[in-house]
Protein backbone atom coordinates (compact mmCIF):
# COMPACT_ATOMS: atom_id res chain seq x y z
CA UNK A 1 0.00 0.00 0.00
CA UNK A 2 1.32 3.45 -0.88
CA UNK A 3 2.04 5.77 2.04
CA UNK A 4 1.05 9.44 1.78
CA UNK A 5 3.59 11.75 3.33
CA UNK A 6 1.90 14.14 5.78
CA UNK A 7 3.05 17.64 6.61
CA UNK A 8 4.51 18.50 10.00
CA UNK A 9 7.34 16.08 10.87
CA UNK A 10 7.57 14.77 7.32
CA UNK A 11 11.33 15.43 7.07
CA UNK A 12 12.20 12.94 9.82
CA UNK A 13 10.01 10.24 8.32
CA UNK A 14 11.22 10.89 4.79
CA UNK A 15 14.87 10.68 5.84
CA UNK A 16 14.35 7.49 7.86
CA UNK A 17 12.52 5.81 4.96
CA UNK A 18 15.24 6.81 2.49
CA UNK A 19 17.99 5.57 4.82
CA UNK A 20 16.20 2.23 5.17
CA UNK A 21 15.91 1.94 1.38
CA UNK A 22 19.62 2.80 0.96
CA UNK A 23 20.52 0.15 3.52
CA UNK A 24 18.44 -2.49 1.74
CA UNK A 25 19.25 -1.55 -1.85
CA UNK A 26 22.91 -0.52 -1.76
CA UNK A 27 24.01 -2.24 1.45
CA UNK A 28 25.22 1.04 2.96
CA UNK A 29 24.55 1.78 6.60
CA UNK A 30 23.41 5.33 7.40
CA UNK A 31 21.88 7.17 10.32
CA UNK A 32 19.89 10.36 10.94
CA UNK A 33 21.92 12.78 13.06
CA UNK A 34 19.54 15.73 13.36
CA UNK A 35 16.45 17.38 11.92
CA UNK A 36 16.80 21.14 11.55
CA UNK A 37 13.81 23.22 12.59
CA UNK A 38 15.23 26.59 11.64
CA UNK A 39 12.34 28.27 9.82
CA UNK A 40 14.45 31.27 8.77
CA UNK A 41 16.25 29.13 6.22
CA UNK A 42 19.67 30.67 6.99
CA UNK A 43 21.17 27.20 7.43
CA UNK A 44 19.76 26.13 4.08
CA UNK A 45 19.11 22.49 4.91
CA UNK A 46 16.58 20.22 6.62
CA UNK A 47 18.68 17.49 8.25
CA UNK A 48 22.10 15.91 8.73
CA UNK A 49 22.87 12.25 8.13
CA UNK A 50 25.97 10.04 8.30
CA UNK A 51 26.67 7.40 5.64
CA UNK A 52 29.20 4.75 6.66
CA UNK A 53 32.01 4.25 4.14
CA UNK A 54 34.74 1.75 5.02
CA UNK A 55 33.73 1.98 8.66
CA UNK A 56 33.97 5.77 8.77
CA UNK A 57 30.99 8.18 8.89
CA UNK A 58 30.61 10.56 5.96
CA UNK A 59 28.47 13.57 6.92
CA UNK A 60 25.86 15.07 4.59
CA UNK A 61 23.56 18.03 4.97
CA UNK A 62 20.16 17.18 3.53
CA UNK A 63 17.58 19.07 1.49
CA UNK A 64 14.20 17.30 1.66
CA UNK A 65 11.84 17.71 -1.30
CA UNK A 66 8.28 16.42 -1.15
CA UNK A 67 7.90 16.83 -4.90
CA UNK A 68 10.82 16.20 -7.26
CA UNK A 69 9.60 15.44 -10.75
CA UNK A 70 11.23 18.11 -12.93
CA UNK A 71 14.77 19.15 -13.73
CA UNK A 72 14.03 22.58 -12.27
CA UNK A 73 13.52 20.93 -8.86
CA UNK A 74 16.95 19.30 -9.06
CA UNK A 75 18.63 22.46 -10.32
CA UNK A 76 17.10 24.55 -7.54
CA UNK A 77 18.29 22.05 -4.93
CA UNK A 78 21.77 21.97 -6.46
CA UNK A 79 22.04 25.76 -6.30
CA UNK A 80 20.82 25.85 -2.72
CA UNK A 81 23.22 23.16 -1.50
CA UNK A 82 26.17 24.74 -3.30
CA UNK A 83 25.96 27.64 -0.85
CA UNK A 84 26.76 25.26 2.04
CA UNK A 85 30.42 24.30 2.63
CA UNK A 86 29.54 20.70 3.61
CA UNK A 87 28.59 17.87 1.23
CA UNK A 88 24.93 18.17 0.22
CA UNK A 89 22.34 15.50 -0.44
CA UNK A 90 18.83 15.56 -1.88
CA UNK A 91 16.31 13.22 -0.24
CA UNK A 92 12.96 12.78 -1.97
CA UNK A 93 10.13 10.26 -1.94
CA UNK A 94 10.90 9.20 -5.51
CA UNK A 95 13.47 10.15 -8.15
CA UNK A 96 12.58 8.89 -11.62
CA UNK A 97 15.09 7.20 -13.91
CA UNK A 98 15.33 10.28 -16.14
CA UNK A 99 15.77 12.65 -13.21
CA UNK A 100 18.32 10.33 -11.58
CA UNK A 101 20.50 10.56 -14.69
CA UNK A 102 20.10 14.35 -14.72
CA UNK A 103 21.14 14.52 -11.04
CA UNK A 104 24.25 12.54 -11.91
CA UNK A 105 24.91 14.88 -14.82
CA UNK A 106 24.81 18.00 -12.61
CA UNK A 107 26.61 16.20 -9.76
CA UNK A 108 23.68 16.32 -7.31
CA UNK A 109 23.87 13.41 -4.87
CA UNK A 110 20.52 11.95 -3.80
CA UNK A 111 18.69 9.03 -2.21
CA UNK A 112 14.98 8.23 -2.26
CA UNK A 113 12.59 5.89 -0.44
CA UNK A 114 12.54 3.36 -3.28
CA UNK A 115 16.28 2.61 -3.19
CA UNK A 116 17.37 4.89 -6.03
CA UNK A 117 20.58 6.71 -5.19
CA UNK A 118 23.60 8.62 -6.43
CA UNK A 119 26.49 8.92 -3.98
CA UNK A 120 30.10 9.64 -4.79
CA UNK A 121 33.33 10.49 -3.03
CA UNK A 122 36.65 8.95 -2.02
CA UNK A 123 36.09 5.20 -1.92
CA UNK A 124 32.40 5.57 -2.77
CA UNK A 125 30.36 5.40 -5.96
CA UNK A 126 26.71 4.36 -5.93
CA UNK A 127 24.24 4.90 -8.75
CA UNK A 128 20.87 3.13 -8.75
CA UNK A 129 17.89 4.23 -10.87
CA UNK A 130 14.60 2.82 -12.09
CA UNK A 131 13.57 1.24 -8.78
CA UNK A 132 9.98 1.66 -7.61
CA UNK A 133 8.29 -0.28 -4.81
CA UNK A 134 4.77 -0.24 -3.40
CA UNK A 135 6.00 0.47 0.12
CA UNK A 136 7.89 3.60 -0.85
CA UNK A 137 6.60 7.01 0.22
CA UNK A 138 4.72 8.76 -2.57
CA UNK A 139 5.13 12.49 -3.28
CA UNK A 140 2.45 14.72 -1.81
CA UNK A 141 -0.05 15.88 -4.39
CA UNK A 142 -1.44 19.38 -4.14
CA UNK A 143 -5.20 19.80 -4.15
CA UNK A 144 -4.98 22.89 -6.34
CA UNK A 145 -4.38 26.00 -4.20
CA UNK A 146 -0.79 26.99 -4.79
CA UNK A 147 -0.62 25.49 -8.28
CA UNK A 148 -3.71 27.38 -9.47
CA UNK A 149 -3.41 30.93 -10.78
CA UNK A 150 -5.38 32.49 -7.92
CA UNK A 151 -3.58 30.36 -5.34
CA UNK A 152 -0.20 31.44 -6.71
CA UNK A 153 -1.23 35.10 -6.53
CA UNK A 154 -2.40 34.73 -2.92
CA UNK A 155 0.72 32.83 -1.90
CA UNK A 156 2.87 35.53 -3.54
CA UNK A 157 1.03 38.18 -1.54
CA UNK A 158 1.82 36.39 1.73
CA UNK A 159 5.44 35.74 0.75
CA UNK A 160 5.96 39.39 -0.21
CA UNK A 161 4.29 40.74 2.92
CA UNK A 162 4.04 37.94 5.53
CA UNK A 163 2.10 40.02 8.06
CA UNK A 164 -0.75 40.24 5.56
CA UNK A 165 -1.72 36.66 6.44
CA UNK A 166 -3.76 38.15 9.31
CA UNK A 167 -5.32 40.90 7.17
CA UNK A 168 -8.98 40.88 6.07
CA UNK A 169 -9.62 38.84 2.94
CA UNK A 170 -10.62 42.00 1.09
CA UNK A 171 -7.16 43.50 1.62
CA UNK A 172 -5.45 40.29 0.52
CA UNK A 173 -7.69 40.14 -2.56
CA UNK A 174 -6.79 43.71 -3.52
CA UNK A 175 -3.07 43.01 -3.41
CA UNK A 176 -3.34 39.60 -5.07
CA UNK A 177 -5.68 40.79 -7.82
CA UNK A 178 -8.20 38.00 -7.23
CA UNK A 179 -11.76 37.67 -5.93
CA UNK A 180 -12.75 37.24 -2.28
CA UNK A 181 -13.87 33.71 -3.04
CA UNK A 182 -10.47 32.88 -4.53
CA UNK A 183 -8.74 34.18 -1.41
CA UNK A 184 -10.98 32.04 0.79
CA UNK A 185 -10.26 28.92 -1.26
CA UNK A 186 -6.51 29.58 -1.36
CA UNK A 187 -6.30 30.26 2.39
CA UNK A 188 -8.28 27.09 3.13
CA UNK A 189 -5.81 25.13 1.01
CA UNK A 190 -2.79 26.72 2.71
CA UNK A 191 -4.31 25.99 6.11
CA UNK A 192 -5.06 22.38 5.19
CA UNK A 193 -1.47 21.90 4.04
CA UNK A 194 0.05 23.37 7.20
CA UNK A 195 1.28 26.71 5.86
CA UNK A 196 -1.33 28.77 7.71
CA UNK A 197 -2.65 28.17 11.25
CA UNK A 198 -5.17 29.91 13.49
CA UNK A 199 -4.21 30.55 17.11
CA UNK A 200 -5.53 32.22 20.25
CA UNK A 201 -9.08 33.13 21.20
CA UNK A 202 -9.32 35.44 18.17
CA UNK A 203 -8.21 32.63 15.85
CA UNK A 204 -5.68 35.01 14.30
CA UNK A 205 -3.98 33.56 11.22
CA UNK A 206 -0.21 32.97 11.19
CA UNK A 207 2.12 31.94 8.38
CA UNK A 208 4.19 28.81 9.05
CA UNK A 209 7.16 27.44 7.08
CA UNK A 210 7.40 30.40 4.68
CA UNK A 211 10.70 29.03 3.36
CA UNK A 212 9.06 25.86 2.08
CA UNK A 213 6.12 27.84 0.72
CA UNK A 214 8.62 30.01 -1.16
CA UNK A 215 10.33 26.94 -2.61
CA UNK A 216 7.01 25.58 -3.81
CA UNK A 217 5.91 28.92 -5.24
CA UNK A 218 9.19 29.44 -7.10
CA UNK A 219 8.86 26.07 -8.80
CA UNK A 220 5.26 26.64 -9.90
CA UNK A 221 5.43 30.32 -10.88
CA UNK A 222 7.33 29.96 -14.19
CA UNK A 223 5.10 27.09 -15.29
CA UNK A 224 1.64 28.19 -14.15
CA UNK A 225 1.48 31.96 -13.69
CA UNK A 226 4.28 33.54 -15.70
CA UNK A 227 3.03 32.33 -19.11
CA UNK A 228 -0.30 34.10 -18.40
CA UNK A 229 1.35 37.52 -18.01
CA UNK A 230 1.31 38.51 -21.70
CA UNK A 231 5.04 37.86 -22.06
CA UNK A 232 6.70 39.65 -24.98
CA UNK A 233 10.39 39.95 -25.88
CA UNK A 234 12.23 42.80 -27.60
CA UNK A 235 15.74 43.61 -28.69
CA UNK A 236 17.42 46.95 -27.97
CA UNK A 237 20.57 48.02 -29.90
CA UNK A 238 22.47 49.27 -26.86
CA UNK A 239 23.22 46.55 -24.25
CA UNK A 240 23.43 49.18 -21.49
CA UNK A 241 20.20 51.03 -22.30
CA UNK A 242 18.69 50.01 -18.96
CA UNK A 243 21.22 52.15 -17.05
CA UNK A 244 19.52 55.31 -18.34
CA UNK A 245 15.93 54.15 -18.00
CA UNK A 246 13.88 55.73 -15.21
CA UNK A 247 10.71 53.77 -14.43
CA UNK A 248 9.17 56.25 -11.98
CA UNK A 249 5.73 57.31 -13.16
CA UNK A 250 5.50 54.65 -15.88
CA UNK A 251 3.59 52.00 -13.91
CA UNK A 252 6.56 49.65 -14.42
CA UNK A 253 9.11 47.96 -12.15
CA UNK A 254 12.28 46.02 -12.80
CA UNK A 255 12.36 42.27 -12.26
CA UNK A 256 15.04 39.70 -13.02
CA UNK A 257 18.68 40.66 -13.41
CA UNK A 258 18.34 44.46 -13.36
CA UNK A 259 16.34 44.29 -10.13
CA UNK A 260 18.94 41.91 -8.71
CA UNK A 261 21.70 44.34 -9.64
CA UNK A 262 19.89 47.17 -7.87
CA UNK A 263 19.33 45.05 -4.74
CA UNK A 264 22.76 43.44 -4.43
CA UNK A 265 25.22 45.34 -6.67
CA UNK A 266 26.53 41.83 -7.44
CA UNK A 267 25.28 40.94 -10.91
CA UNK A 268 26.03 42.49 -14.32
CA UNK A 269 22.68 42.19 -16.15
CA UNK A 270 22.69 40.41 -19.49
CA UNK A 271 18.90 40.55 -19.76
CA UNK A 272 16.19 42.96 -18.69
CA UNK A 273 12.79 42.07 -17.24
CA UNK A 274 10.07 44.68 -16.73
CA UNK A 275 6.66 44.19 -15.12
CA UNK A 276 4.17 46.83 -16.28
CA UNK A 277 0.62 47.72 -15.32
CA UNK A 278 -1.54 46.35 -18.19
CA UNK A 279 -3.28 49.73 -18.63
CA UNK A 280 0.12 51.45 -19.07
CA UNK A 281 1.68 48.85 -21.33
CA UNK A 282 0.89 50.39 -24.72
CA UNK A 283 2.15 53.85 -23.77
CA UNK A 284 5.32 52.48 -22.20
CA UNK A 285 6.09 50.33 -25.22
CA UNK A 286 5.88 53.41 -27.44
CA UNK A 287 8.44 55.07 -25.16
CA UNK A 288 10.79 52.11 -25.51
CA UNK A 289 10.51 52.23 -29.29
CA UNK A 290 11.14 55.98 -29.50
CA UNK A 291 13.85 56.26 -26.82
CA UNK A 292 15.75 53.01 -27.31
CA UNK A 293 14.63 51.68 -30.71
CA UNK A 294 13.17 48.54 -29.17
CA UNK A 295 11.68 46.10 -31.64
CA UNK A 296 9.90 42.72 -31.32
CA UNK A 297 12.38 39.85 -31.17
CA UNK A 298 11.65 36.38 -29.72
CA UNK A 299 15.32 36.14 -28.75
CA UNK A 300 15.70 39.69 -27.47
CA UNK A 301 17.21 40.51 -24.09
CA UNK A 302 14.26 42.66 -22.97
CA UNK A 303 11.19 40.94 -21.58
CA UNK A 304 7.93 42.78 -20.88
CA UNK A 305 5.24 41.21 -18.66
CA UNK A 306 2.00 42.33 -17.03
CA UNK A 307 2.29 43.36 -13.38
CA UNK A 308 0.00 41.04 -11.39
CA UNK A 309 0.10 42.41 -7.83
CA UNK A 310 -1.09 45.50 -5.98
CA UNK A 311 0.99 48.49 -4.88
CA UNK A 312 0.73 47.37 -1.25
CA UNK A 313 3.39 44.74 -1.93
CA UNK A 314 6.01 47.07 -3.41
CA UNK A 315 8.93 47.53 -1.03
CA UNK A 316 11.33 49.60 -3.13
CA UNK A 317 10.32 52.03 -5.83
CA UNK A 318 10.93 50.71 -9.31
CA UNK A 319 11.77 47.15 -8.18
CA UNK A 320 9.49 44.10 -8.05
CA UNK A 321 9.05 42.31 -4.69
CA UNK A 322 12.21 40.30 -3.85
CA UNK A 323 10.36 36.95 -3.97
CA UNK A 324 9.59 37.60 -7.64
CA UNK A 325 13.14 38.72 -8.43
CA UNK A 326 14.37 35.53 -6.78
CA UNK A 327 11.99 33.43 -8.88
CA UNK A 328 13.03 35.19 -12.10
CA UNK A 329 16.70 34.44 -11.43
CA UNK A 330 16.15 30.77 -10.59
CA UNK A 331 13.93 30.26 -13.63
CA UNK A 332 16.88 31.16 -15.86
CA UNK A 333 18.83 28.12 -14.55
CA UNK A 334 21.98 30.25 -14.98
CA UNK A 335 24.58 29.49 -12.25
CA UNK A 336 25.67 33.14 -12.35
CA UNK A 337 22.11 34.29 -11.61
CA UNK A 338 21.65 31.47 -9.10
CA UNK A 339 24.39 32.84 -6.84
CA UNK A 340 22.75 36.27 -6.83
CA UNK A 341 19.37 34.65 -6.12
CA UNK A 342 20.74 33.16 -2.91
CA UNK A 343 22.00 36.59 -1.81
CA UNK A 344 18.53 38.03 -2.35
CA UNK A 345 16.95 35.19 -0.41
CA UNK A 346 19.33 35.67 2.50
CA UNK A 347 19.41 39.45 2.68
CA UNK A 348 15.93 40.46 1.51
CA UNK A 349 13.43 37.61 1.71
CA UNK A 350 14.53 35.93 4.94
CA UNK A 351 14.58 39.29 6.71
CA UNK A 352 10.91 39.86 5.93
CA UNK A 353 10.08 36.35 7.21
CA UNK A 354 12.00 37.01 10.43
CA UNK A 355 10.15 40.27 11.06
CA UNK A 356 6.70 38.71 10.58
Amino acid sequence: MSILLPRGDHEARLVEEAIAALRQGAGLDASLISIERNLTGDQGYDARIDVMVDGEPRRYVVECKITTDRRAHAQQTKQKLQAIPEAGLLIAPYVSRELAHYCREIDLQFIDTHGNAFLKGPGLLVFVSGQRHENGIQPMRSSGGITGLAGLRVAFTLLSKPNMVAAPYREIAGNAGVSLGAVSNAMDDLERRGYVIRSGHSQCRQLLEPQKLLDEWVLNYPIQLRPKLNVRRYSVPSPDWWKDEQLEGTGAVWGGEVAAKNLTQYLKPASQTIYIEPSERSAYLKKLVISYRAKPDPNGSLELLDKFWGEGLDQRRGIAPPALVYADLLASLDPRAGETAQLIRKNWINDSFNQA
